[in-house]
């Protein structure tokens, strides 16, 4: 793992998005990021519970933090690729409160599960996330073998 990958205080200000949003990152290292969303009448669905994609939101900032933060040396950042929500109760008041946990981390992408719970500590949702690692790899020299292997035509 590099250092510049190291969760940090700053590590809000890089995701516009989440700060758009209001969530807040309760904490951050390379084992865990927990991430926290309050309950505001503009974040739920007409029934007043705070919508699913806003629980979801909370939950892939807390996991591309993790996975930001677990990326090898050879990487330069990441992007969720799938992602998986099971919901278990709705969130009427008070606040969400995302934890990631590394799952997996492999050659070229990690996985992350998340738990979101309520301010009682109850499940709200439960989402597995799969994060694509980008790769620096180095350019490939175009030979004249190569050349005429992809094009026979041209010389």
């Amino acid at each position: 793992m590099n250092d510049e990958h190291t969760p940090s205080e700053d590590t809000t200000a890089m995701l516009l998005f989440a700060d758009f949003l209001g969530i807040a990152i309760v904490s951050a290292d390379r084992d865990a990021v927990v991430a926290a969303l309050a309950w505001t009448p503009e974040r739920c669905t007409p029934a007043e519970v705070m919508h699913g994609g806003a629980l979801m939101s909370v939950a892939d900032t807390a996991g591309g933090i993790l996975a930001y933060a677990n990326l090898p040396d050879r990487a330069t950042g990441t992007s969720t690729i799938s992602s998986s929500t099971q919901f278990t109760r709705g969130l009427r008041d008070g606040q969400a409160t995302a934890t990631a946990r590394l799952l997996h981390r492999g050659r070229s992408t990690i996985v992350v599960e998340t738990d979101i719970r309520d301010g009682d500590e109850r499940l709200l949702a439960y989402p597995d996330s799969k994060y694509a690692l980008w790769l620096s790899v180095p350019p490939l020299k175009a030979t004249p073998a190569r050349r005429a292997d992809r094009h026979p035509h041209r010389p």
